[in-house]
């Protein structure tokens, strides 16, 4: 069997990929869709960027400039 990661790794890995995510544009999350292996992948890139995209938006409404 592989190596388990402790939580505490899993914690780390995920916030890391949490900011990296947080600070990419939408051409870096379309480059990802394009060059996904399968549609899986595929599908994960677009649930994550129109995670961040709705995030936006909100901060945008919120902000009084829509």
């Amino acid at each position: 069997m592989g190596q388990e990661v402790s939580d505490m790794a899993k914690q780390e890995i995920m916030s890391e990929l949490y900011n990296t995510c947080k600070n990419m544009t939408e051409e870096d999350f379309f480059k990802l869709e394009k060059e996904a292996g399968s549609s899986e992948e595929k599908s994960f890139y677009v649930a994550v960027s129109n995670f961040f995209l709705q995030l936006r938006q909100k901060e945008v409404i919120k902000q009084g400039k829509f």
